[in-house]
């Protein structure tokens, strides 16, 4: 993804609906990906961000 790109996607979990969140890329690294910036971020979809993150990090708590 190039730097400046403006990307738009889904993440759907099972505990709540999609949640729908819209960026742009800051910088990029061939081995490694990319860092988004998120853009016109609701309340609802921090809350939301905040708690898919939390769960992944107690998930890979429990793997490891």
């Amino acid at each position: 993804m190039p730097v400046g790109q403006r990307i738009s996607f889904v993440i759907e979990s099972s505990s709540d609906r999609g949640l729908s969140l819209h960026g742009e890329v800051v910088h990029q690294r061939q081995d490694l990906g990319f860092g988004m910036r998120f853009t016109n971020l609701r309340r609802s979809s921090q809350e939301g961000l905040a708690r898919l993150i939390e769960a992944a990090r107690e998930g890979q708590a429990e793997d490891g």
